[in-house]
């Protein structure tokens, strides 16, 4: 089974995600767009390891309690929000960051033991760990050697 990452993208948004073109698609259409109006999608990776899937997600700057992580059959969800800070009162003269909420979603290659997942958030990276269900782990056979 091959591994499956939705993402509601256009073939026109790693262009976007450019600076330089960011640039031309803002002049194309005459004035820019407020950074704020940007959808982002965190960076993620699946590993597949012996015993365990490993979801590492991403999303410096942000709190763990602004993220969830949901696992219905065999899809993770995991769902938060950036929040922009509406209490400062300073001029904003340039906004390269991307606030707002964000959906990542991963179909998983392999069932796994959902009352075993954990979720840990460290230096601006969630990592997801999903311990394979038995049936995929496999196992060993001893075989007997007969003279």
């Amino acid at each position: 089974m091959t591994t499956m990452i939705r993402l509601p993208r256009t073939p026109f948004d790693s262009f976007a995600h450019d600076p330089f073109f960011r640039g031309l698609f803002e002049l194309a259409e005459g004035a820019a767009a407020p950074q704020t109006a940007r959808t982002w999608y965190p960076a993620l990776d699946l590993v597949d390891e012996d015993d365990k899937l490993v979801v590492h997600v991403e999303i410096p700057g942000m709190d763990a309690k602004d993220v969830q992580v949901t696992l219905q059959d065999d899809v993770l969800t995991v769902r938060g929000e950036r929040k922009l800070d509406a209490q400062s009162k300073a001029k904003m003269l340039k906004r390269e960051q991307v606030y707002g909420a964000w959906s990542r979603t991963v179909e998983l290659p392999y069932r796994v033991q959902i009352e075993h997942v954990k979720a840990a958030y460290k230096n601006g990276v969630m990592t997801i760990t999903l311990p394979k269900a038995e049936e995929h782990l496999g196992r060993s056979i001893p075989v007997e050697i007969v003279s």
